[in-house]
């Protein structure tokens, strides 16, 4: 099989990232349901296909994505968004059962029909045929939220303060700010419909491609879709970036779910009565990954934006009838990326040149390997193969440009990443003073805020810091929700020592649900820089843990130094605090629904 050696790599690689990663069980839970789905898709249309005695695929790629591709969306969404309720996989086991069965049944009974154990048999046969072909697809996909965690573990210092002057540098602005200027409800919800069909098209550009037959097309659609996944994660890695919605929410003075002008908070919309809101799905989706309080670094480079460039090529080099009608739906989910705020415009053009670098490096790979194999490049059909098809000879311009093209695939995209990665480590780090000022520059206020009487605490640590007050948006909590935690702290007299804010997220029993421990001000801004008489403002998202519904939960925070000698800030003053233990203060007690 061609690049199995490839897929088999990649498998390696996902495998290994899903064993060390915290979710291995529920990320494995999502691979086999969405396995089991799979399988019962296909062995369905097998069955029907064989007991009609048809050789015709059209209606076999119907059937199978009318039955797969609902119920692969439907497993995502259950899985990632939801919380995980066991008995949906009882369910979706039993159902996928009595498809398989019932369509075996039908086809036993059919006159042209060898029996029932010789079709058994060939329906698994192609279950596990089918199921090696996706095999990598489904790794990549289950081991994300598992890469992620690794992400914040690996590399905590966020990029964005980086990224954002190169925007400007670059691009000479920034386009999540000007899509203000047509900011409206409608809009956003439009946006964020074509933004939450991401997963929809490699099912459907897949089948497409395995059920016609061209295997050769298939596999390399898979691994240009695979590859740009897994660079995407070294890329999470080495320039770890937030993105504006949560880095920069002071800078957008319009709000995108009602066109208004906006309070500069970070707002996460979960109101019932919005329960059918993209919007409010999109925002799930970019946030499934939040662990330990911490928000998805994955934006640089945009998989969204790569991804959906890897749809056009393949659907441009091999389904071209498909490509114009899904070219307008795809340009419209890479603008949402940048219109919904989640994308620099150098996470965009970083995520475009990932899909020319690897739609251009899979299909060279499947020709070598086939090559080494001993078999002649082929075709699958009449497109030509982009890598055996030799450049237009002669001078004309359309000649020149196709042979200037073909090295410039590569070099393109890698000039790109390594000036991307170059300017973070060497700018941003050359000149961390000026670019710790202008990161905190919003974040740090010669006056105080003004906070309700419930919102203010007044605890001191070390007789050197005191925490003002915090603020937590919404005011009332469900599980699995996200919540902003914006928590003012003033300066009183230098604190040396690399100090770090703890928040944690307790049950009643007093067990940490939650672990937020983080650097003052997004990790730019640390204790040790703040200046007497300054007020800090620190913002954070956390999701509230989903295990703990209808009871309490009590949030705790404080101040220890985590590289060093790993004790904690001594509180000197309580102030208004309800509670203190241990040189943690508790801050609010509240119910989840």
């Amino acid at each position: 099989m061609a690049v199995i050696g490839a897929f088999v790599a990649l498998d390696a690689l996902g495998i290994t990232t899903l064993l060390i990663g915290t979710n291995f069980i529920k990320a494995g839970a999502d691979a086999a349901g969405i396995f089991l789905l799979l399988s019962a898709g296909v062995a369905g249309w097998r069955a029907k296909r064989r007991a009609r005695g048809s050789s015709d695929d059209l209606p076999g790629v119907v059937v199978a994505l009318l039955t797969v591709v609902p119920l692969v969306f439907i497993a995502l969404i259950g899985t990632r968004v939801i919380p995980w309720d066991g008995d949906a996989l009882a369910v979706g086991i039993v159902l996928a059962t009595a498809w398989v069965a019932g369509c075996a049944l039908q086809a036993a009974r059919a006159p042209q029909s060898p029996g029932l154990w010789p079709f058994g048999r060939d329906v698994v046969l192609d279950m596990f045929a089918f199921v090696r072909a996706w095999f990598p697809f489904i790794v990549l996909l289950a081991c994300y939220e598992n890469a992620l965690w690794l992400v914040v573990r690996a590399n905590p210092h966020l990029q964005d303060a980086a990224i954002f002057r190169l925007d400007q540098i670059l691009f000479g602005g920034h386009l999540d700010i000007w899509f203000q200027h047509i900011t409206s409800p409608a809009l956003t919800e439009i946006f964020a419909f074509f933004y939450d069909s991401l997963y929809l098209y490699p099912f459907v550009i897949g089948m497409a491609l395995f059920f016609a037959r061209r295997m050769r097309a298939f596999r390399s659609f898979l691994l240009a879709f695979v590859l740009a996944g897994y660079v995407g994660y070294v890329g999470y890695l080495i320039i770890p970036v937030v993105g504006p919605v949560y880095y920069y929410p002071k800078i957008y003075t319009v709000e995108l779910t009602t066109g208004e002008p906006s309070d500069g908070t970070v707002k996460h919309v979960d109101d019932d009565s919005q329960a059918l809101s993209f919007y409010v799905l999109s925002q799930k989706l970019a946030d499934k990954a939040a662990y330990g309080g911490n928000a998805p670094r994955n934006c640089f480079p945009s998989l969204h934006v790569g991804w959906a460039m890897v749809f056009l090529i393949f659907m441009w080099r091999h389904l071209r009838k498909l490509f114009y009608v899904c070219v307008g739906p795809l340009v419209m989910l890479i603008l949402a990326t940048s219109y919904l705020r989640y994308h620099y415009v150098t996470d965009i053009v970083g995520g475009i040149l990932l899909a020319v670098l690897t739609s251009a490096f899979a299909p060279w790979l499947v020709t070598r390997w086939e090559r080494w194999a001993g078999r002649p490049p082929r075709t699958d059909g009449p497109d030509p193969d982009p890598v055996a098809t030799p450049a237009p000879a002669g001078s004309s311009a359309r000649a020149r440009l196709a042979r200037l093209w073909r090295p410039a695939r590569y070099v393109l995209p890698i000039g790109f990443f390594l000036l991307v990665t170059g300017y973070v480590y060497l700018s941003a780090y050359g000149d961390n003073e000026r670019a710790a000022l202008q990161v905190t520059e919003e974040y740090i206020h010669r006056e105080g805020p003004t906070l309700p009487p419930a919102d203010q605490l007044g605890t001191r640590f070390e007789d050197a810091v005191e925490l003002v007050g915090t603020r937590f948006e919404p005011a009332d909590w469900e599980p699995g929700e996200l919540v902003t935690i914006t928590s003012w702290w003033r300066s009183l007299k230098p604190l040396a020592g690399d100090w770090k804010i703890f928040v944690h997220v307790r049950g009643m029993d007093d067990g940490v649900l939650v672990n937020a421990d983080h650097y003052p001000v997004f990790g730019k801004y640390g204790v040790a820089r703040w200046v007497p008489e300054d007020f800090i403002e620190d913002v954070m998202v956390v999701r509230m843990p989903s295990s703990a519904r209808g009871t309490r939960v009590a949030v705790w925070t404080g101040l220890y130094a985590e590289r060093t000698d790993g004790r904690r800030a001594r509180i000197t003053a309580p102030g208004k605090a309800p509670a203190t233990s241990d040189n943690a203060v508790k801050v609010t007690e509240r119910a989840l629904r």
